[in-house]
C-alpha cells in the first residue's frame, strides 16, 4: 500500500507529555494558546480489527504554545468502551462500520461512544464530542478524563447530540438526530455558559436524515439535508452498523432546512436540484436580510471511503464549494454559486467573524482524485476566495507527506490581512509526525515553524484553539 496506511492506523500510541523543539524556523511569539486536536486510533482490540475510520477510540492532541516555546500532550479519552474494552481485551460494543456477533449497544439502542471526532472548550470545560452521543469532558491542560458531560444534568445518556457544536454569542448550540422506528425528530439546543438551556426545539426532518454538521448565523441554524438515510431498524433490530443501516438514494434532492434560534418562527424547507452529498458545511452569516450558507458537497456520500482498513479513499471524487444566498423576508433563493473543484476538498476554516476580516475566505484540504482504486490522502491547504472566484494560494506538502488533520486559524490582533494556520503534517514514508506553523496570508512559502513530534501522531478529524486566556486550568 503506497500509504502505508497501516503502520498509522494500527500501531500502538504512546500517551504522555512532551516539550518540542523547531527543527525549522521559529514559533511566532504571538500566538499564545492551545491547539487541540481529535481523532480515532486503537483500531485493534486482541486479534479483533475495526472495520471503519470512525470506529477507533478518541485520541486527544494538545500543542500548546507560549512565548515561543511549545509543550505537546497526547491522551486518550476515557469512554465506557475505552475502558471496558481495554479491561476485557477484546472488542465488546458495535461499531460506526463494524457489527460483530454479541456486539453490545448502549441501553440496546445507540452506539457506545468513543468519543473521537471533536474537541471545543466552552464556559472553560473542555468537551471531546462523538456521533450522536453525549460528549466527555477533560482537562484542558493534561487532557485527564474527568466524565461524560450532560450538561448538569439537562440531557439524558441517550440524547443524541452531534459532533458539531457552533459557539455563537456565548451560545454552545447544537443538535441531535432522535430515530424512532415511526418516525425522524430533528432536536435543536442552545446552553448559556451556566449550561442552562436557553433554547430547545424538535422538528420533523421528513425522512431519517443522516445528518453530521450544521451551521449558525446570528438568527438561524441551518442544515443541508442531502438523501442519506438511515434504517433504525435494521440497526436495532437486524443487527448492522450505523454504515451498513445507511441508504444513499441520488435520485432524490437536497433540502435546506433553516430553523429560527429563538424558535419563534415555524421552520423553513428549501428544496434544491442539487443531487450531491454535503458532509461538513463551512460557516452561514447574515447581510440586511440576505443569509448566505457556505458548504461542500461531493457527488456520494464520504463514509464508504473509510472502510475497509487500511484502506482509505480510494475511489474519492472531486468536490465542489457551495455559496447559497438566501432572502430571509420572502425565503428565496436568491443564487447559488457552485465552485467546482479538481480535487477532493474536506475540513474547512474559517477565520472568526469577531476577527473582522472576510467572509469571503475559506481555507481547506484538499487530495488528489487520479489512480482509482489506491489509497490517498490529503496532500494540500487551499486558500478559496469567493469575491473572485479562485484559489488564492496553496500549500503544498512535501512528496510523502500529507495533512493528517484539520487546519486551524489563528489571527493576529489588530491585522486585516494576517493569520496563522496550525494543522499536523504525516511522513508516510518514515512514519513521522510534525506540526506546522504557517503564514495563513502565505501558504506557499511554507512553514514558518516545523515542531517535529517524538512518535508518530494517527491521523486527526476536527480541531479547536484556544487561547489561555480562557482556559484557567492551563
Amino acid at each position: 500500500m503506497p500509504l502505508q496506511l497501516q503502520n498509522i492506523l494500527f500501531d500502538s500510541v504512546e500517551e504522555g507529555e512532551t516539550v518540542l523543539v523547531p527543527s525549522a524556523g521559529k514559533i511566532p511569539t504571538e500566538i499564545a494558546g492551545t491547539y487541540y486536536l481529535n481523532g480515532p486510533a486503537n483500531f485493534r482490540r486482541g486479534d479483533f480489527t475495526y472495520q471503519h475510520w470512525l470506529d477507533g477510540d478518541g485520541l486527544v492532541r494538545a500543542l500548546q504554545l507560549r512565548d515561543g516555546k511549545a509543550e505537546h500532550v497526547m491522551r486518550y479519552v476515557r469512554t465506557k468502551k475505552y475502558a471496558d474494552e481495554e479491561e476485557a481485551g477484546k472488542a465488546i460494543y458495535r461499531g460506526f462500520g463494524t457489527a460483530f456477533e454479541g456486539d453490545k449497544l448502549r441501553r440496546r439502542m445507540c452506539l457506545e461512544t468513543p468519543a473521537n471526532v471533536n474537541v471545543d472548550l466552552f464556559s472553560n470545560r473542555l468537551l471531546a464530542f462523538g456521533e450522536q452521543a453525549l460528549p466527555v469532558e477533560i482537562s484542558p491542560g493534561t487532557l485527564e478524563t474527568i466524565g461524560e458531560f450532560n450538561f448538569e444534568g439537562k440531557l439524558m445518556e441517550i440524547t443524541p447530540f452531534s459532533a458539531h457544536p457552533k459557539i455563537a454569542n456565548d451560545r454552545l448550540c447544537n443538535f441531535g438526530l432522535k430515530y424512532l422506528m415511526s418516525a425522524t425528530r430533528l432536536c435543536y439546543w442552545e446552553f448559556d455558559s451556566n449550561f442552562e438551556c436557553v433554547s430547545e426545539q424538535e422538528v420533523d426532518p421528513g425522512f431519517p436524515y443522516s445528518v453530521h454538521d450544521f451551521t449558525v448565523s446570528e438568527n438561524y441554524a441551518s442544515f443541508y439535508l442531502s438523501p442519506y438515510f438511515l434504517d433504525i431498524a435494521a440497526f436495532i433490530r437486524g443487527g448492522k452498523s450505523i454504515h451498513d443501516s445507511l441508504e444513499w438514494r441520488p435520485e432524490d434532492k437536497n433540502v435546506l432546512l433553516v430553523l429560527s434560534r429563538t424558535g419563534e418562527k415555524k421552520e423553513v424547507r428549501i428544496p434544491f436540484d442539487s443531487h450531491g452529498y454535503c458532509l461538513h458545511l463551512i460557516q452561514s452569516f447574515e447581510e440586511g436580510d440576505t443569509l448566505t450558507i457556505d458548504l461542500l458537497e461531493t457527488a456520494e456520500p464520504l463514509y464508504p471511503q473509510y472502510l475497509p482498513l487500511p484502506s482509505l479513499f480510494d475511489s474519492v471524487k472531486p468536490c465542489a464549494l457551495v455559496r447559497i444566498r438566501i432572502d430571509t423576508s420572502s425565503w428565496k433563493v436568491l443564487n447559488v454559486v457552485k465552485a467546482q473543484q479538481d480535487v477532493h476538498l474536506d475540513f474547512p476554516a474559517v477565520l472568526e467573524p469577531e476577527t473582522g476580516l472576510s467572509r469571503d475566505l475559506v481555507w481547506v484540504l484538499g487530495m488528489p482524485t487520479e489512480l482509482i482504486g489506491d489509497s490517498k490522502y490529503y496532500d494540500r491547504i487551499l486558500l478559496y476566495n469567493w469575491a473572485n472566484g479562485e484559489v488564492a494560494d496553496t500549500y503544498q506538502a512535501p512528496e510523502g507527506s500529507f495533512i493528517s488533520g484539520e487546519p486551524c486559524l489563528v489571527a493576529k490582533e489588530g491585522s486585516d490581512a494576517a493569520g496563522y494556520l496550525i494543522c499536523p503534517l504525516w511522513n508516510a514514508a518514515r512514519n513521522e509526525s510534525s506540526y506546522l506553523v504557517l503564514d495563513a496570508f502565505d501558504l506557499a512559502a511554507g512553514p514558518v515553524a516545523v515542531l517535529p513530534l517524538p512518535t508518530p501522531s494517527p491521523l486527526g478529524f476536527h480541531s479547536s484553539f484556544v487561547p489561555f486566556s480562557k482556559i484557567n486550568d492551563c
